[in-house]
């Protein structure tokens, strides 16, 4: 799997940047851009964990808050935050919470897997099972967009330095010409992103959208940041964890 993952990494790097230098060749300024754009976009919605790898070792946080609203009137209201501390797949650590309550602490130092329940650190043998359900859960961006992808246009915008990186700027935003098809409406949406010239991964991100099916409504909040970008300061972390857990 893992060579797999990998070979998926390059392909889509190639992929983008094939691209960009086959849009070069024209003689279309405006069509260069227009390609470069719209491949480097769609390069970040088909991001995989591999190529977060490529980023080195660093600190994702996500914050996720969701209202909603019947009849006019608040009737709940959720908040999670998920935070991954990432140097390869023999050193890593995450923490999920939920209304302030830790649903999930695990963490893998020098191989060996350890999971924080109930107050109680547990030695565990194998730490496939929570290699797997990292690949399929850490993506909270794609999986909040899902409701929003039909109707929602990008614009690219200016070219940022951000966190030493060379990072490109989208704006997004409900587009009045598509159409919906799904009972639960999009009717307000925005974002910004910032995404990695180099991986196609996002470095930075906030979007906030709400959704309505009738006196139903359901407002989604999102916040995305990468920290301590190849910074010790993530193995250090994580070694930490280590030396508590032994």
């Amino acid at each position: 799997m893992g060579l797999f993952i990998g070979r998926c990494r390059v392909d889509l790097v190639c992929l983008a940047w094939g691209t960009l230098v086959l849009s070069a060749c024209t003689s279309d300024q405006d069509t260069v851009k227009t390609e470069a754009a719209k491949t480097l976009m769609e390069a970040s919605t088909e991001v995989i964990f591999a190529s977060a790898e490529a980023l080195g070792p660093h600190r994702l946080r996500t914050v996720l808050t969701v209202t909603e609203y019947h009849n006019g009137a608040q009737s709940s209201e959720h908040q999670e935050i998920q935070i991954i501390d990432w140097v390869d797949w023999d050193n890593w650590h995450v923490e999920r919470s939920v209304d302030n309550e830790t649903v999930e602490d695990v963490w893998i130092v020098n191989g060996q897997t350890f999971e924080k329940r109930s107050g109680s650190i547990l030695a565990k043998r194998d730490g496939e099972p929570y290699r797997v359900q990292l690949r399929n859960t850490w993506n909270q961006w794609e999986s909040t967009m899902r409701p929003f992808n039909a109707v929602v246009s990008w614009e690219k915008q200016q070219q940022e330095t951000l966190f030493d990186r060379k990072s490109q700027v989208y704006q997004g935003q409900r587009d009045p010409n598509k159409v919906q098809s799904a009972s639960l409406k999009v009717k307000n949406f925005t974002s910004t992103i910032w995404v990695d010239e180099n991986t196609a991964v996002r470095l930075l991100g906030q979007m906030e959208g709400l959704l309505q099916n009738g006196t139903y409504e359901k407002q989604v909040d999102l916040k995305l940041e990468r920290l301590d970008i190849n910074s010790e300061v993530v193995s250090e972390r994580i070694q930490e964890l280590g030396a508590i857990a032994n």
